[in-house]
């Protein structure tokens, strides 16, 4: 009989939902540690490296503390973590330094109120009875200087000397300003909390881009790099739980679906008289996300809103989704697109020039059984390989890869419970990744060839390919692969025939409850080499309506290769019976 040939691009990702029948032969049907590749084909993934400032899996040691990572965050170059202590009684922020973590030393406050007469940060303040201090930052609570009420909040202070006591006036040289509240003090952080930040510059000068962000049991900050400001407000539980820098303006929500909003150009006033607001929901707020435009997304548990308008006379609140909201920690935004995690399963909004509005869709309907919205844990981007991914709690990840506007799924699996995680950009624009596990410990994602230095173990199974016609039998006579790889490569390779009906030798990997998905009959262990498109022309003996192909592959030491395509050389039998 004559030999016929099929070349089958691969790349279209996962998809779990659709029959046999219907699944694409570009799709896989089970996914461990490969992702889809912006330039096609399937790539094992890059592994994560060991960080506390130093980038070695041997030397690198877990942030102080006790209980899981709190948060990560990357600014302007240097890398930030938090941690409970080692009793669990509070929230402690670490710098990575080429020593390891060290940590942040808090900067002490004064409390005040009868604010009369405004008070410049860099003022020399004393209480006329020999103590002194240097005004460093003003945080001004409510109200506003000289008004009614009249202004209230914290001096953030230096140089601090002699003793400062609630009742003492506080003077700018034979003026009193405001009086003190209380004496010198320094913040108490929360212990439990999950940190979320934003960088950004609500100031005129280059030198003011800052690091905020909230925690949900604690006030927000301000960091400078040096000093930890608090930006306390009003609110009776000032427990902040999202935060979005935008059009000026410092956005926080509140348990209860409380919205609010910073005087302009200053994270540090919450006074209505200096332009401060807040706008209730109607629902519990999970996410905010500055968007196009003066847009900026709200995501609540049950509905979504977007907020129009900069002033506040000009604020407009608009129904955007009142389908399923957005799960907390799952709001992102690629190419100007907001991505959210909600009933629907992933779900994008997408700004329409013709309605001057948003629409939406969901877009994961072939991953959704992996997706279960009581495990999500975190998100991030992934802006140079044009991905969201989504952390799960049983240890998975979930990556959507963005090839125009189609989202290709793969899945990833790791031994490490990440929880939180940051992208960001170092001085020389290198897209950067961290991540902290349940342990204490931070990675740098993206970075080595295992995982801190446990083996990567990757495997993808191709569906039944029934090569154009699904009645008829076929003799399976040779499989080439086409792949790309900076270095001689070994993978093993397996087929199965028939729905895998007819199968040898069981392959031993671990599928992740897939029910037996890699169980098949080893062809071999093939070794590639490093041209620019390297292949193997492998000779295969088998009968059946269809073909599936499970390719593995373990190693802690091996760079990352995609494959790109297979080719399949057999012959037409009759139609089966």
């Amino acid at each position: 009989m004559t030999w016929q040939q099929q070349t089958v691009a691969l790349g279209m990702g996962l998809n779990v939902a659709d029959s046999a029948v219907v699944v694409d032969g570009g799709e896989c049907i089970f996914c461990q540690n490969y992702e889809v590749s912006i330039n096609g084909g399937y790539r094992r993934i890059d592994g994560y490296t060991a960080f506390d400032g130093r980038l070695d899996n041997t030397l690198a040691q877990a942030v102080p503390g006790s209980g899981p990572v709190r948060g990560v965050w990357l600014y302007n170059g240097d890398v930030f973590a938090w941690r409970d202590n080692a009793g669990g009684t509070a929230l402690v922020m670490h710098k990575a330094t080429a020593g390891g973590w060290v940590a942040v030393t808090l900067t002490p406050f004064i409390p005040f109120n009868a604010g009369t007469a405004s008070i410049a940060e860099g003022t020399a303040i004393n209480n006329g009875s020999g103590a002194t201090a240097t005004v460093l930052r003003v945080a001004l609570a409510s109200g506003d200087w000289g008004g009614t009420p009249q202004a209230s909040g914290r001096l953030y202070v230096s140089g601090v000397t002699g003793t400062w006591s609630a009742s003492n006036p506080i003077k700018d040289g034979a003026t009193t300003k405001a009086t003190a509240t209380g004496g010198v003090s320094t913040p108490a952080l929360l212990p439990g909390g999950t940190v979320e930040c934003a960088n950004y510059n609500f100031y005129a000068s280059s030198n003011s881009y800052r690091l905020y962000g909230v925690d949900g049991v604690n006030p927000a900050f301000e960091f400078d790099g040096s000093n930890f400001y608090q930006l306390i407000t009003a609110m009776p539980q000032d427990k902040p739980t999202h935060l979005a820098c935008h059009g000026g303006y410092f956005y926080l929500s509140f348990p209860g679906g409380s919205l609010q909003r910073s005087g302009i150009g200053n994270p540090g006033k919450w006074s209505v008289a200096l332009g401060a607001a807040e706008l209730g929901i109607g629902d519990e707020i999970n996410g905010l996300l500055s968007s196009v435009g003066d847009a900026l997304l709200i995501f609540g548990s049950k509905q979504s809103a977007v907020l129009y308008g900069s002033s506040t006379a000009s604020l407009q609140l608009k129904p955007l989704h009142n389908d399923g909201g957005g799960l907390a920690r799952s709001v992102q935004s690629i190419n100007g697109n907001a991505y959210v995690v909600n009933g629907n399963g992933l779900t994008n909004f997408t700004a329409t020039q013709a309605f001057g509005d948003f629409i939406s869709a969901g877009i994961s309907r072939k991953v959704d059984r992996f997706i279960n919205l009581p495990d999500v844990v975190a998100s991030y981007v992934v802006r140079e390989k044009a991905q969201y991914r989504l952390l799960m709690a049983d240890g998975s990840q979930m990556t959507a890869t963005f090839i125009g506007n189609q989202a290709r799924f793969s899945r990833q699996r790791f031994p490490n419970q990440l929880r939180a995680v940051c992208s960001g950009r170092d001085a020389a624009g290198n897209e950067l990744i961290y991540a902290g596990d349940s342990n204490g410990k931070v990675y740098r994602m993206d970075y080595g060839t295992s995982f801190a230095g446990q083996s990567i173990a990757s495997a993808i199974r191709l569906p039944f390919n029934y090569l154009k016609s699904p009645l008829h039998k076929k003799r399976f006579r040779k499989l080439l692969l086409e792949m790309q790889a900076d270095e001689p490569t070994e993978i093993t390779v397996a087929t199965d025939f028939d729905y895998a009906a007819v199968s040898g030798d069981v392959l031993d990997v671990d599928s992740g409850g897939g029910g037996g998905m890699l169980g098949a009959a080893i062809i071999g262990t093939v070794r590639f080499g490093s041209a620019l498109y390297p292949g193997a022309e492998i000779n295969i003996s088998g009968v059946g309506r269809n073909i599936g192909i499970v390719l593995y592959h373990d190693s802690a030491a091996a760079r990352p290769f995609s494959v790109n395509a297979i080719h399949l050389q057999f012959e037409i039998w009759g139609v089966q019976r």
